[in-house]
């Protein structure tokens, strides 16, 4: 039995390609648990390897708890008030004390910023003033993803530059692991990443993908955004011109791919 993560890779991929490949098999094998690859994939008599990994940032949930936890407590009132639509970035500029002291304030605050901009793609960075104090600023960064994080505390936190800074490394390393796992195998591999790392929109991912050799895959697709609200990217493909920055078309992976 395959993780979840690799099955809601999958599932995409295979409504991916069905809509555009029908006249061809596709047939899905799990690969042994714990050994790449995770699948092998045929596409009429054309076999495939598939190896699926998810960009996110662990180590961030070890940041800061309190104010994680206060972050969790809006996200909690936005979460059952249903106006939580996209992912929001609060950073922190004072001290546990004084945010403490005007908690309820600053809260009232950050749930109606959320709730006015439900509608909305991005926005720019919004300070929260509260008696003459800026407290915490807050960001709109993405639409696909629905939850409030903490972006930063006191300015040691993950600040814009540092976030597209550290994307750019993790689709690196997330990469050049998969290319050595893959290696031994003969057939053409197509690699599955899914983004869950909210500190930054699709496009950075995009833009730092053009800057990197795919061509050792066959294919790369990138998932954005949940179960029920998914898109699917296809970065790369050996027989076909794919666009990052866009929704692209299946490539051509059948019995005449190379």
């Amino acid at each position: 039995m395959q993780r979840a993560d690799e099955e809601f890779a999958k599932s995409v991929f295979d409504e991916f390609l069905r809509k555009t490949i029908s006249e061809e098999s596709i047939i899905w094998t799990d690969g042994n648990q714990n050994e790449a690859p995770d699948y092998f994939l045929a596409i009429g008599t054309k076999k495939y390897v598939v190896e699926v990994t998810m960009i996110t940032d662990e180590a961030a949930n070890m940041y800061w708890t309190w104010y994680k936890n206060f972050t969790a407590k809006v996200q909690s009132v936005v979460s059952g008030n249903n106006t939580l639509c996209g992912t929001y970035v609060l950073s922190f500029s004072l001290s546990q004390e004084t945010i403490k002291r005007h908690g309820k304030q600053i809260r009232k605050k950050l749930v109606d910023f959320i709730g006015q901009t439900s509608h909305l793609s991005q926005t720019e960075l919004v300070s929260i003033i509260v008696n003459g104090m800026r407290c915490c600023s807050v960001q709109k960064t993405r639409l696909d993803i629905n939850v409030v994080i903490l972006g930063g505390v006191s300015g040691t936190g993950i600040w814009e530059s540092d976030a597209k800074e550290l994307a750019n490394s993790l689709l690196r390393n997330r990469i050049s692991e998969k290319i050595r796992t893959l290696t031994p195998f003969t057939e053409p591999k197509i690699l599955l990443l899914i983004d869950q790392f909210p500190y930054v929109s699709p496009d950075t991912f995009a833009e730092c993908a053009k800057t990197i050799d795919l061509t050792f895959f066959h294919s790369v697709f990138m998932i954005i955004g949940s179960t029920k609200e998914r898109q699917g990217v296809l970065w790369h493909s050996s027989n076909h011109s794919a666009n990052v920055n866009a929704s692209a078309s299946v490539p051509t992976l059948g019995s005449g791919g190379r």
